[in-house]
């Protein structure tokens, strides 16, 4: 079940990619002045950037292990 929860978020983030949001992997670090970063990506200057915007941030875990609960669609 990890990998179909990976998968998901996976796909959430390509999705995101191509409508042309920011979009950022890797591991969360703090570095020694206090600024939070995602992989290489500054998350302290992108929260500073948005400031005072409505914003929705979506955080994936790749390796969180819940199972993936499976809806069917039974209008289909």
């Amino acid at each position: 079940m990890a990998a179909l929860r990976r998968a998901a978020i996976l796909r959430l983030a390509s999705n995101a990619y191509e409508m042309k949001l920011d979009v950022m992997s890797g591991i969360v670090t703090q570095t020694e002045n206090g600024r939070w970063q995602i992989g290489s990506h500054d998350l302290t200057d992108f929260l500073e950037r948005h400031q005072g915007k409505e914003m929705v941030i979506v955080l994936g875990d790749l390796d969180d292990e819940r199972p993936v609960q499976v809806r069917t669609c039974r209008t289909c």
